[in-house]
């Protein structure tokens, strides 16, 4: 019950401080750039709470953009000078959900356990080819049939780090 409680709590203030940094216009906003409404439906509240609820391979390609653009706007927050990459495709996050499905990602202890797995075989991780198609243009020369381990590290700071 202690767990549960603890759970909500982060969860709830998680979501708070992403409204606080983002504004609670991302929800409701007919402005919003059209790459973030054309690819499954959803929101920054949405994709935060699938994120921090152990359901990611449950966010659509719109709701993994909301939070590629808000770890962005977190980054420049922190310091203006970063180094980010562009705004994610529809065609990069469509792989990135592909890859969280394909490999059953729905929490960090998954992940945790992907990267164990990725030293261990890094043949083994499901979903390399699309994500190295969709981020030809900042991973060049990636082969996922002989990707070492630095590769994948290069890989995945492209994708989940949002710093080049």
């Amino acid at each position: 019950m202690t767990s549960k409680r603890i759970r909500a709590f982060a969860t709830t203030a998680c979501v708070a401080t992403l409204f606080g940094v983002a504004g609670c216009g991302l929800l409701f906003n007919p402005f919003v750039d059209p790459r973030l409404t054309d690819g499954g439906g959803g929101n920054l509240l949405t994709a935060s709470l699938k994120a921090l609820g152990g359901q990611m391979t449950q966010l659509t390609q719109d709701e993994m953009q909301f939070l590629s653009d808000q770890t962005r706007a977190l980054i420049l927050a922190v310091d203006p000078a970063a180094p980010v990459l562009p705004p994610m495709t529809n065609e990069q996050a469509d792989a990135v959900v592909n890859f969280l499905d394909s490999n059953n990602l729905d929490g960090l202890e998954d992940l945790a356990t992907l990267a164990e797995q990725a030293e261990a075989d890094p043949g083994s991780i499901q979903g390399l080819d699309q994500l190295a198609d969709a981020y030809a243009d900042t991973v060049a020369g990636f082969d996922a049939d002989e990707a070492t381990q630095e590769d994948l590290d290069e890989l995945f700071d492209a994708i989940f780090g949002g710093v080049q």
